[in-house]
């Protein structure tokens, strides 16, 4: 039996290829370039994904729903480090986190950034914040108790019998959560509403609400991302 591929290949005459990260046209290839470009191409999709460190689930929430487009380029770690503890590390092996995609809390202030050396920090412009001024859950929580009582997003709570007296009897301050500490309040509110949230479709209209964080977040992603990109020879995204 013939081979079926071999003779497409043959037949067609052309092959494409993005194995140098731009569409090239390659006339009359023999089977054993294709099949060598597919293994590359293989490799640097396993391995050239831009590994990003976050501080905890919460933060990690935030970029999957605030970069759904680009999910396929990150390799989002599943850890959980405080602000400090990343930047220890960070100072403790420049050549390995100098390589990665650094996202924190959008409460993470100016200062705390100053542990690193502000040119080493401008060259490798890999640590960005995510958006707000608080962290994520307690930007959920606010966010929840900004609505007016016509905002769309109670259509879609109501479906699960929640409303905006329930978020406010039930909140991270409520006697519920009053056995944790302060920040594990927000944390364990958030956790126990995520499933919610994700029903609710809620960070769609916290996005829609917050148009220009979003825009400004994702701008300097793009530009993070493709320095951390061009120095690991991942794919690149276009600005």
């Amino acid at each position: 039996m013939p081979d079926l591929t071999k003779t497409r290949v043959h037949f067609l005459g052309y092959s494409l290829t993005n194995a140098n990260r731009k569409l090239e046209v390659r006339r009359n290839p023999d089977y054993s370039t294709i099949e060598n470009d597919l293994l590359v191409q293989s490799m640097l999709q396993n391995s050239n994904r831009v590994k990003v460190y976050s501080e905890d689930a919460e933060n990690r929430w935030f970029i999957q729903n605030l970069l759904p487009d680009y999910l396929p380029f990150l390799e989002i770690l599943d850890v959980k480090l405080g602000c400090d503890q990343l930047l220890s590390l960070y100072n403790g092996d420049i050549s390995y986190f100098g390589n990665v995609l650094i996202v924190l809390d959008g409460d993470v202030k100016d200062k705390n950034l100053e542990v690193i050396p502000e040119r080493l920090r401008t060259r490798l412009n890999n640590i960005i914040k995510l958006p707000g001024s608080v962290r994520p859950e307690e930007v959920i929580y606010q966010y929840i108790l900004s609505l007016d009582s016509e905002h769309p997003y109670w259509e879609n709570a109501r479906k699960l019998n929640m409303n905006w007296t329930y978020f406010r009897e039930n909140g991270p301050d409520s006697s519920i959560y009053n056995q944790e500490k302060d920040r594990e309040k927000y944390k364990k509110w958030f956790t126990d509403h995520r499933l919610a949230f994700d029903k609710t479709k809620l960070f769609e209209f916290w996005a829609n609400d917050h148009k220009d964080l979003v825009k400004i977040f994702v701008k300097e992603f793009i530009v993070s991302y493709n320095a951390v990109a061009s120095r690991i020879f991942a794919i690149t995204i276009d600005e």
